[in-house]
């Protein structure tokens, strides 16, 4: 089953509804790193979807920094 680009997509708007952020600013500060770095392209403005050569190195980073 293959997942719309869309439904990956994240919405930044619906995700700072989600979270308790101390502002809007510090958010938009990281991801703009983020997408400096590679770790996210952002298709349209306010929306960020990791890229696909991006999705294990991020898994694999993300297990080593839970154990």
């Amino acid at each position: 089953h293959r997942v719309d680009r869309r439904q990956r997509q994240m919405c930044i708007r619906d995700r700072l509804q989600l979270e308790h952020l101390a502002s809007s600013g510090q958010l938009y500060h990281h991801l703009r790193q983020l997408v400096t770095a590679g770790w996210l392209v952002s298709p349209r403005r306010g929306y960020y979807e990791v890229p696909a050569a991006r999705v294990v190195p991020l898994l694999v980073l993300t297990m080593i920094a839970s154990s």
